[in-house]
């Protein structure tokens, strides 16, 4: 059943967090105080993950749902939206201006056209890994997300 906004807004608490399902992955965990969080489960390679969307009501219903699509859309493209990290928040953590990133599914050719079709950098290849320029990374993904 899909949400409405006025079933979030009168939701109550409970004594134990519970969901209130929104369909495709997405839900709102209502807390015993009150707190109202919109989540997304999903499956990346073989392993169960959840990401958070935001807080209710600072994040709407509307959003929360084109949250989900932007999510979606990274999934199919091989993309785990949960590592997507901006070139500050890297740099927040002391990490150099390029980011190693591990072959997994893919071959190298297939990965090296992908990312080269994207307008990604690519600074070196080895067998096991490719080393990008995330400043590239982070204009490919926000042309991705936003279409700027």
């Amino acid at each position: 059943m899909i949400l409405t906004d006025l079933e979030i807004a009168n939701a109550l608490p409970r004594e134990k967090s519970y969901k209130l399902s929104d369909g495709k992955g997405m839900y709102v965990l209502v807390h015993p105080n009150g707190g109202k969080y919109f989540r997304v489960d999903y499956r990346f390679n073989a392993k169960r993950k959840t990401l958070a969307l935001g807080v209710y009501p600072h994040v709407n219903l509307d959003t929360a749902r084109t949250k989900l699509v932007t999510i979606k859309q990274l999934l199919k493209t091989g993309i785990d939206p949960s590592i997507r990290s901006t070139p500050s928040s890297l740099s927040n953590q002391n990490t150099s201006d390029n980011l190693n990133i591990a072959l997994q599914e893919y071959s190298n050719d297939e990965l090296i056209n992908e990312l080269r079709r994207r307008g990604i950098t690519i600074v070196s290849v080895t067998d096991h890994c490719l080393e990008i320029d995330t400043r590239s990374v982070e204009h490919a993904l926000s042309e991705f997300l936003y279409g700027s």
